[in-house]
């Protein structure tokens, strides 16, 4: 863009100097009227004799260095000062001409040409005017040829996405965050009409959520629920058109137009492919949100049939009055195809009656199609959450009219579960009982067949469409091929606690199906109690993982003594309580190492057990990593394809250090291990230093991608700086109350680490909010997930 010389010689200092003075001396006369008359000439004179330049040399500084945006607000500020003038949008369109934003060039000029014509409109030029028509009628001609040139510089445009075979562009599209896919929808009508809206698979799922960006409040109304962002806008708007195309819909939006707009399209039968549906209501007022539901319930969900297999509500968060409350069995008769079902809510409802005395239908029944519908449902995947405590006698019909289960998450049990199980769940393979932590399985939901927990939840091979096992009885429908898969939960949830040494019948009965155990809070037992039960054997075990264990307890003792009769563990997690030297000894027995290990730490006062002091236990575990290393060094004499051992050894190891006695010893032995690549240092413990963190960084540089350090006050930004250059393989990064560090040892770590994906801070003292929020946009410009807590 071209400048006009800036007028140095023109400027008059005396001008305004006298300018000036004639306003302080007014003042000093108290004529305030005359101070303020010689001030709006002066203001005058600056702004249209040197501010006007001023601004249009530093827009065009701004272009040269490419801080466009700049430009455009000294260009806007041009056009404020002199509205009738043609600089400010001149100026605007070579800025826009320069982007290659020929649209907004055009607009520029236009823009332009209409102040002439008022100009002339509005004072018909003499012949002596400065303003005179010829003056005008050249103006009018280079805006005009600036602007035919810029539209057929817009005319040139390619598209490229036409270029792309169609399957290649919906390819790309799909892969496109929500968001993004709403703003190509603004590009152009011809190419929203009949290319974006024909994709049926893009708009599969559509989400309208509270925490979508750009807020606007919506018509000014005085209700605080109702506000919209642009983006929730669009989505509303977009509704109608791409109603057919949506499998999956989820609403986490309580505003009165959303409701409303769902309702008018569930109930003008648009939105009747859906087989997933989540609603998330958090706000009730004047029971709208409850409204909503049963209006869903009774008109919405009944439309959608067959095709309906998947429901979430979130109800947790909302104040129901009694007679608009939705039970778990009006869902059910609702939605009677559902094959899975997320019901969170305050307490747990029936609310429609069932008989829950009538016996499980026998398979005769179960073939009978109408017999099967009337009395039973086919829910395959059923999770509960209340805030109020759920018990027996309300699990017990639901458990009953839904025997298929294969999958159950309960939040808030109270009470032994394992007999209604046995009684009234036969296909179950996952139990999960006041588990907080996530289990992998338990993301997408179930239409989505790239999950790979979809296998889960097919019907077997020999079993018919209901779920009946062909030609055998109801009583031994999983003791062969079915059983329970995976167990969460505490250990109250299927214990006798007036049996110490009750082995549940979730777990004897599943020995020979069961992959994953995850138990904690064993209740507190007298010492003297001993295990009188042959060791387990579970020829499936795969992951084994007891919380809080109570030493003394008999069944926690039984699963330790029975790790070398599990073939099949890969993983062993151990949480607070264990005698280390006696688990320890039994890994170093077994024929193979263990892929993964976590280690707790604790002190322990018994005078029985002095090898749990602290440097004993270190002892132990430096006894079993130089096992472990000689193990992941295989012997040249042995032939790769012989050497199975080496294959299955630890990669993930977690020393969690209560008792704040880890040493730099212990380090060294592990990074032994040249297969480990991901590692989790948990301690205070005054015996570790920095040397030794270097040591054990530099020995595992080769393998080490996942690195999770919490509570070493040692570490200062230089180490985490040294930490970057040294894991060059280092991909994901847990900093947990890391006192020293700051934003530049943050950023200078990310700079180091080139092949960083995830970086997490949490609890970090010199990192608040504000420091995080900038640490998020430098992660987002070098490709890095960064999540913090503060």
């Amino acid at each position: 863009m071209s400048t006009t010389p800036f007028p140095v010689d023109s400027l008059d200092v005396n001008l305004l100097k006298s300018s000036l003075v004639n306003v302080s001396k007014a003042n000093d006369k108290l004529d305030y009227w005359l101070a303020m008359d010689y001030a709006s000439y002066a203001i005058d004179v600056i702004k249209r004799s040197y501010l006007l330049h001023v601004l249009e040399n530093r827009a065009h500084a701004y272009c040269q260095t490419y801080q466009y945006d700049a430009a455009i607000r000294d260009a806007h500020e041009i056009v404020s000062i002199e509205p009738t003038s043609n600089t400010g949008h001149l100026i605007l369109a070579d800025i826009y001409t320069i982007q290659g934003k020929q649209k907004k060039a055009i607009k520029a000029y236009d823009a332009a040409m209409q102040n002439i014509r008022l100009l002339f409109s509005s004072s018909p030029p003499t012949s002596s005017d400065n303003n005179n028509p010829n003056q005008h009628s050249t103006a009018m001609q280079q805006l005009m040829k600036a602007k035919k040139w810029a539209i057929e510089q817009d005319m040139k445009r390619i598209d490229f996405v036409s270029i792309l075979p169609p399957e290649l562009s919906n390819s790309i599209f799909e892969k496109l965050d929500q968001n993004s896919k709403l703003t190509c929808l603004d590009v152009a009508k011809h190419w929203r009409d009949t290319t974006l809206m024909e994709f049926s698979t893009v708009w599969s799922t559509m989400a309208i959520h509270d925490d979508d960006y750009n807020y606007i409040y919506y018509e000014a109304v005085d209700v605080g629920e109702d506000y919209m962002t642009l983006e929730q806008r669009k989505k509303i708007e977009l509704l109608p058109h791409i109603a057919a195309h949506i499998h999956q819909l989820i609403i986490d939006k309580d505003h009165r137009d959303v409701r409303s707009r769902y309702i008018e399209n569930f109930n003008a039968g648009c939105m009747n492919n859906i087989r997933s549906l989540q609603i998330k209501s958090k706000i009730a007022l004047q029971n709208i949100p409850a409204l909503f539901l049963e209006s869903l319930m009774m008109t919405g969900i009944p439309g959608l049939g067959d095709r309906l297999t998947e429901l979430a509500l979130h109800l947790e968060e909302i104040t129901i009055d009694p007679d608009h409350v939705i039970g778990i069995n009006e869902v059910l008769d609702t939605a009677p195809h559902l094959r899975r079902l997320v019901y969170h809510s305050v307490q747990l409802v029936l609310n429609i009656n069932y008989d829950s005395t009538a016996p499980l239908p026998s398979i005769k029944d179960i073939l009978d199609r109408n017999h099967y519908y009337k009395n039973t449902h086919p829910l395959v995947s059923l999770e509960i959450a209340t805030q109020e405590p759920t018990t027996r006698e309300v699990m017990k019909p639901i458990l009953k009219r839904c025997s298929q289960l294969q999958y159950l998450r309960i939040s808030n049990y109270h009470g032994d579960i394992s007999e209604l199980l046995e009684s009234n769940s036969p296909y179950l393979e996952i139990l999960i009982v006041d588990f907080d932590n996530p289990v992998s399985y338990d993301s997408p939901f179930l239409y989505n067949e790239n999950a790979n927990h979809m296998k889960r939840f097919q019907w077997k091979e020999n079993m018919d469409v209901y779920g009946a096992k062909k030609n055998n009885t109801t009583s031994s429908l999983h003791r062969d091929h079915y059983g329970l898969k995976e167990l969460y939960g505490p250990w109250d949830m299927m214990d006798d606690l007036e049996k110490p040494n009750y082995i549940p019948s979730l777990i004897l009965n599943n020995l020979n199906t069961l992959e994953i155990i995850d138990i904690f809070d064993f209740p507190q037992v007298h010492r003297n109690h001993h295990v009188h039960h042959s060791p387990l054997r579970m020829i499936d075990l795969k992951k084994l993982s007891i919380s809080f264990m109570n030493l003394h307890h008999p069944m926690a003792r039984l699963f330790i003594n029975s790790i070398p009769l599990f073939p099949a563990l890969t993983t062993l997690n151990l949480e607070a309580g264990h005698d280390l030297r006696y688990v320890i000894d039994i890994l170093l027995a077994l024929q193979y190492p263990l892929q993964s290990l976590k280690f707790s730490l604790v002190t322990n006062d018994d005078h029985d057990n002095q090898d749990n002091r602290g440097i004993n236990q270190n002892e132990h575990l430096i006894r079993l990593f130089q096992h472990y290393a000689s193990l992941s060094s295989p012997s040249p004499d042995i032939s790769d394809s012989s050497n199975l051992i080496t294959q299955r050894t630890l990669k993930t190891l977690q020393l969690v250090d209560f008792a704040q006695i880890l040493t730099d010893d212990v380090l060294y032995a592990l990074s032994s291990i040249k297969t480990i690549d991901n590692i989790t240092i948990e301690t205070s413990s005054p015996h570790i230093t920095t040397k030794g963190l270097y040591t054990m960084f530099q020995r595992l540089s080769g393998s080490l991608s996942h690195v999770e350090l919490d509570g070493l006050g040692i570490i200062e930004n230089k180490d985490i700086i040294a930490m970057g250059d040294i894991l060059q393989s280092l991909t994901h990064i847990k900093l947990v109350q890391l006192s020293n560090i700051t934003v530049y040892g943050v950023i200078a770590l990310m700079e180091k680490a080139v092949q960083l994906k995830e970086l997490v801070v949490i609890r970090s003292l010199y990192l608040r909010e504000k420091e995080h929020d900038g640490l998020k946009q430098f992660a987002r410009m070098k490709g890095i997930d960064y999540k913090a807590n503060p």
